[in-house]
């Protein structure tokens, strides 16, 4: 469940509605993607929040 949100998350922030010209352009796009994850946790934090209510865990 997270892996697939996430992925669905990053397609959209990195290639939904956009143009690339080269596989390269793509790679690239999607690579800030994940660097801007990797800094901004808060990102990844509330995808474990659903998940965590998903499965009636707490903290």
């Amino acid at each position: 469940m997270l892996l697939n949100e996430r992925l669905q998350n990053t397609k959209h922030d990195s290639t939904h509605m956009k143009y690339f010209k080269t596989f390269e352009d793509l790679h690239d796009s999607v690579i800030t993607t994940f660097k801007t994850y990797l800094q901004d946790a808060s990102k990844i934090l509330c995808v474990m929040k659903k998940m965590r209510e998903g499965f009636a865990i707490t903290a």
